[in-house]
């Protein structure tokens, strides 16, 4: 028996509650009542400090490749970089001069 071509084929088949709309319903009561927040308090407050991250650049590509080099750790790659670059230019400097 062929099947129909789907544009975006399922990769399993829906539960009955899917089918007849019950996870929907159950879904916009959840939404509606706020049961989210009551399951767990704490989301409300990891949101409101992601949202100050964001104002203050931690999302930015600047901040995220420092994080990435390790720049922002102590002892991390970036700091071992910088060092051993200050130590090269200053050697370089003392054969200069």
């Amino acid at each position: 028996m062929p099947r129909s071509f789907k544009l975006f084929p399922r990769y399993r088949r829906p539960s009955l509650g899917t089918l007849l709309g019950i996870t929907q319903v159950k879904r916009s009561v959840s939404r509606k009542l706020g049961l989210a927040t009551l399951r767990d308090p704490t989301t409300p407050l990891k949101n409101l400090e992601r949202r100050e991250l964001r104002k203050v650049g931690y999302y930015s590509e600047p901040m995220k490749a420092a994080r990435a080099f390790g720049f922002l750790k102590p002892g991390g790659c970036g700091l071992v970089l910088v060092i051993g670059l200050l130590f090269v230019a200053t050697a370089f400097l003392a054969l200069m001069f």
